[in-house]
């Protein structure tokens, strides 16, 4: 068997499932920390290894039975989704290939090649109708089984905000439009086999109009569903696709704490902004730059919608966002605070932002993690330092102290670059070594594929 290199013959998949779970355990924190940086994270424990277990898993054991395509370690899949076309759209051609159908001049009697045409027509009509229908049902079907597990998370998010809007669920439109398939199907069927049973040529021929004619109407009462799945369409194939090869710092806190200006003071650029369709506000992605053996290698950080101190049943679509990213992509956490009681939300007090923090760093005990106080420059609100001081005790053995910024007077910015660029790296380093060993696995499965399938001939 084709593998891992130094790896013996015979061990299988699963023992290369586990060399690459090791090696992605650094990124959440079974590493020595690297200098100046404090831990990655505890070290006690080991659950939080099955999220690259199971990363491993979906890109190496599924490999026998899915395609490249079909798996789930890379994004962008929400792009290919299948088109949705309009029904006027599927009308008008079926029309036009029914009607470039030809009498079989081979047929010397008149009545058997009229109902010969009459039928053809009709079942060519009703084929160019209902299979862009199946094809639809199917292929969205399938497509969203084989997501990306954080666009899975997205393309649910978007799906429940039109819920909201009633637009119904996905998972309804999509049967409705599998039951328009089958009366499209039934109806052409049933008009075809009128017409192949015609008395007379003549009455053949009105037939097949007439078996067109009410094929076409099922499809066109069905207008306004396919709009709705088109709109469900447009605002999936809207999602940004998050690049998961570039090392990536998210920005996470309550809301108003300042992260979006924290990117834009830090990023090499101008920012870019990544929209959802559930969200009331863009998703500010920028990049930095930094030289790493006469390379300009480029790095990723990312805001996150604000999270507010609450169950998960209790948050929105933007907060969902936040703790997918977190739990689903390779990144490293800077979480921010605002100590100065001026964020404007009264969910989202000083007291409720040690109380996310606290939850969010037991959650995920093994990220990369920075803390950052913004807006260094005004002052805090009573209590707020001594609190934070109880916070530094708390984590001192997790992380180095507070740093303290503000995008005003420029305090702490350079500090908080280098912090950021040697989280980066740290996330770089196990990027590197995991997309080396799948590029091995991924070999080694189209060589156990290879030998497996018969041969021709």
């Amino acid at each position: 068997q084709a593998g891992v290199s130094g790896m013996p013959a015979g061990q299988g998949p699963w023992a290369r499932v586990f060399l690459l779970g090791c090696l992605m355990r650094p990124l959440l924190g079974w590493r020595p920390h690297p200098p100046g940086l404090g831990r990655l994270g505890p070290t006690q424990g080991i659950s939080r290894g099955r999220w690259a277990v199971q990363l491993a898993m979906s890109s190496s054991l599924h490999q026998n039975q899915r395609a490249p395509s079909q798996r789930l370690t890379s994004t962008g899949g929400l792009k290919e989704l299948p088109f949705v076309v309009p029904s006027h759209e599927l009308v008008s051609r079926a029309r036009k290939l029914a009607f470039k159908v030809r009498e079989d001049t081979t047929i010397k009697n008149s009545r058997q090649r009229a109902r010969k045409v009459a039928a053809l027509k009709i079942d060519t009509l009703t084929k160019e109708l209902s299979v862009p229908l199946r094809s639809l049902v199917e292929g969205y079907r399938r497509q969203l089984r084989r997501l990306h597990p954080f666009e899975a998370v997205v393309s649910d998010l978007t799906v429940r905000a039109l819920e909201k809007s009633g637009k119904g669920t996905l998972q309804e439109i999509l049967d409705e439009v599998k039951a328009v398939h089958k009366e499209v199907v039934s109806t052409g069927k049933a008009a075809a086999a009128e017409a192949r049973n015609a008395s007379r040529a003549m009455d053949a021929a009105a037939l097949a109009e007439d078996g067109m004619d009410r094929t076409c109407r099922v499809l066109e009462e069905a207008a306004p569903l396919l709009m709705q799945m088109l709109e469900v369409q447009k605002a999936l194939r809207r999602v940004p696709v998050v690049e998961l090869t570039a090392p990536t710092v998210v920005l996470v806190g309550a809301p108003n704490v300042g992260k979006s200006s924290i990117i834009n003071a830090i990023s090499t650029g101008t920012p870019e902004i990544n929209n959802y369709p559930f969200t009331t506000r863009g998703m500010t992605l920028g990049h930095m730059f930094d030289d790493v053996d006469g390379f300009q290698a480029r790095y990723q950080v990312m805001d996150t919608p604000g999270v507010l101190a609450r169950p998960d049943g209790d948050r929105n679509e933007m907060e969902s966002l936040t703790i997918a990213s977190m739990l689903h992509l390779p990144t490293a956490v800077m979480f921010v605070f605002d100590l100065t009681g001026l964020s404007g939300d009264d969910k989202s007090s000083i007291e409720d932002q040690f109380v996310l923090r606290q939850e969010l760093r037991r959650r995920f005990p093994k990220r990369p993690w920075l803390d950052v106080v913004s807006k260094a420059d005004l002052e805090a609100e009573p209590g707020a330092l001594e609190k934070l001081g109880q916070v530094r005790e708390s984590v001192q053995a997790e992380s180095e102290d507070f740093i303290h910024v503000s995008v005003v007077n420029e305090q702490g910015l350079e500090e908080l670059k280098d912090a950021v660029q040697r989280m980066h790296r740290a996330v770089s380093h196990v990027l590197v070594e995991y997309q080396e060993l799948q590029e091995e696995i991924e070999m080694g499965a189209r060589q156990q594929r290879q030998q497996g399938a018969p041969r021709k001939g």
